[in-house]
């Protein structure tokens, strides 16, 4: 297919050439030697400490185990504990041990600047500083009191924007912090920040959020210096967390947390901290409160103690990481090793599989050029002509039935069966829509013989009725929990799609979706319910449009596929941009316009798990105006 603006060459890798040779910039990339050899240098991995806990543990194990340890001091200056804190982890790593210090910025802690003043005159090799607003002009002044204090400074930045003002300003170098990150965070992800920024900057940028060894090598081949861990090692032997603190950490899978955001600015925590607060700061959201100032004003009482019982903890969705780690890798040093074996395996062995190329495992089984899927798109992919478009440029058309009845479902499936022939074709079905409209589609279905079907929502039965009828269906696994349910009740061809998609999006970040399906599969062939992965086809999705996040799946997929799986990409929102859709009607011209002119999109929530993304247009205004109406007159949740 064609793009309005791109070349020739970005129009073949969203065919399919994940992992291109004809790039020079991406082909240095997989020359694998220079990537793995940054895996064994320290700056591969800042540990961080959690947030105000003033104790060195952790940070010195992950110098002892070759990596930074830095030290998060939290909010505000407390001279005593601090100083104390710090001199423990300097004497630890010695003269030459690579260490730091972090501090997180609020409005209302303006001493902080101060504070700097008042710390003992010894150099710190490296000061992270995180919190700070690039748009109020306070940032050259921090960063100038922050050179005095410290050999390098970098900033915890949450938006390429943002990132490119900290370089410009002057920063040693970045922490690119993800959605999905506890504590203060942006709109995007950790998996789209690093396509934002990835050959732009000019400084090293490490990145936070959603880390899990295979996603780190993802990480990694998209051009970070490093990565940040934290939750992940909540339950090393080394953390500071105590008994009571792990047995709550230990039993997460990621869904836990909370994110309150009014889309540019958000802040994540462990939903079961603090609840009465939060509610306060989510209902100050809904209304035009002052939700920032009370939310900041709580963080600083949560940290000198105040109320422990509405304290917030900041928690990201990598908490889901730390129970597998500890108990396969126990300590820093064990789980530190894994990720370094896992990074170096994983760019090694996409290079080799070519999991994504023409003619890859999963493209023969859908009997396609290239091992891709159009995503179904209510509304969009339901014309014919945009199906045969996409079958020949070497990808699966899916036909979106919607809500549609049995009348509309019958004259788009003749249609697409006689403009596709014997190719492949396939359905995209809603699995909880009511059983009457369910039985209707059904009954058109079994007329026109499609090969392939997507079900969102969907069981394992409805699977298994399909394969009656010859029909292989993929059904959407949104969490680690239904995967490996489904999984054992015999399923084996998934969808991980992850918020980043459009339309109804799932409770997590591709990243964190991706990395625990990656443990979830592993665990179930190390447990013996699988021999071996041979029998499952795995589409992913959520953030996927191009060869550097073709390429950044394909890696951390090696795994599944060097244990037989048979992975693809299922792409809708890409397609959007091609002439094709114009052309063949799927798509008005004034649509496109729309979307080739957006700079953002948002999330319209509208009820518990119910979130659709969208563009932000007058509508979208339209709707929060709306429930902001009905929140202040009264009006239930549901």
């Amino acid at each position: 297919m064609r793009f309005p603006a791109s070349s020739e060459s970005q129009a073949k890798s969203l065919t399919g050439l994940a992992l291109p040779q004809d790039s020079a910039n991406t082909s240095e990339r997989f020359q694998t030697g220079p990537l793995t050899a940054c895996v064994d240098r320290a700056e591969a991995f800042l540990i961080i400490t959690p947030p105000g806990c003033r104790k060195a543990d952790m940070a010195t194990a992950a110098i002892r185990a070759g990596a930074v340890g830095v030290l998060d001091l939290g909010f505000g200056y407390d001279p005593k504990n601090h100083e104390q804190a710090v001199e423990a982890l300097a004497s630890a790593a010695g003269e030459s041990g690579p260490w730091g210090v972090a501090w997180r910025w609020l409005p209302q802690a303006s001493q902080l600047v101060d504070a700097f003043g008042q710390l003992p005159n010894r150099p710190w090799p490296l000061l992270v500083i995180a919190g700070l607003d690039f748009r109020s002009g306070e940032a050259p002044r921090v960063l100038a009191q922050g050179k005095k204090l410290a050999q390098r400074v970098l900033a915890e930045v949450y938006s390429a924007r943002d990132a490119g003002a900290a370089a410009d300003l002057g920063f040693d170098g970045l922490i690119l912090k993800g959605l999905e990150a506890g504590g203060k965070v942006g709109e995007q992800s950790a998996f789209l920040l690093l396509q934002r920024v990835h050959g732009k900057l000019k400084v090293p940028y490490w990145v936070c959020g959603g880390l899990g060894p295979e996603t780190a090598a993802a990480a990694l081949l998209a051009g970070a210096t490093g990565v940040v861990l934290g939750e992940q090692l909540w339950l090393a032997d080394e953390s500071p967390m105590s008994d009571v603190e792990r047995s709550v950490w230990r039993r997460l899978d990621g869904s836990e947390t909370r994110l309150l955001s009014d889309g540019a600015i958000g802040y994540r925590f462990f939903a079961r901290s603090g609840r009465n607060v939060l509610e306060n700061i989510a209902q100050q959201l809904e209304t035009g409160g002052p939700w920032l100032a009370t939310l900041h004003n709580a963080l600083l009482r949560s940290e000198t103690g105040v109320n422990r019982d509405e304290a917030l903890i900041p928690l990201g969705e990598e908490i889901a990481f730390a129970a597998d780690l500890s108990r396969r890798f126990r300590n820093v040093s064990g789980i530190l090793g894994a990720f370094r074996r896992a990074m170096r395996e994983n760019l090694t062995l996409a290079r080799d599989q070519k999991s994504l190329a023409a003619h890859a495992s999963l493209a023969e089984k859908l009997q396609t050029e290239f091992p891709l899927v159009q995503g179904p798109m209510s509304r969009v992919s339901d014309v014919p002509a945009f199906g045969e478009a996409v079958s020949q440029a070497g990808a699966l058309p899916v036909f979106a039935l919607g809500l549609s009845r049995k009348g509309e479902v019958e004259r788009l499936l003749q249609s697409a069966a006689a403009q596709l022939g014997d190719r492949a074709w396939g359905i995209g079905l809603l699995g909880f829509i009511p059983e009457e409209l369910r039985s209707e589609q059904g009954e058109a279905v079994r007329a026109f013989h499609p090969t392939h079907a997507v079900i969102a929502g969907g069981q394992p039965e409805q699977v298994a009725a399909l394969a009656k009828q010859g029909i292989k269906a993929y059904l959407h696994a949104p969490s680690p929990g239904l995967l490996e349910a489904f999984t054992r009740e015999g399923a084996r061809r998934f969808i991980l799609e992850g918020r980043e998609c459009g339309g109804h999006v799932g409770p997590r970040s591709s990243f964190t979706l991706w990395q625990s399906a990656v443990d979830v599969l592993r665990r179930l062939v190390e447990d013996g319910f699988l021999r071996d992965l041979s029998e499952l086809e795995i589409l992913f999705a959520g953030g996927i449009h191009d060869r550097l996040s073709a390429a950044m799946v394909a890696t951390l997929a090696a795994p599944l596929v060097a244990r037989g799986a048979k992975i693809g990409l299922l792409i809708g929102t890409a397609y959007l941009f091609t002439r094709e859709a114009v052309a063949s009607g799927a798509i008005v011209e004034e649509f496109q316009r729309q979307i080739l002119a957006c700079e953002r999109t948002t999330l319209l929530e509208s009820g518990l798990g119910h979130a659709s993304r969208c563009l932000d247009t007058p509508f979208a205004a339209e709707f929060r105006t709306r429930k902001r109406e009905l929140t202040l007159s009264g009006t239930p949740p549901e």
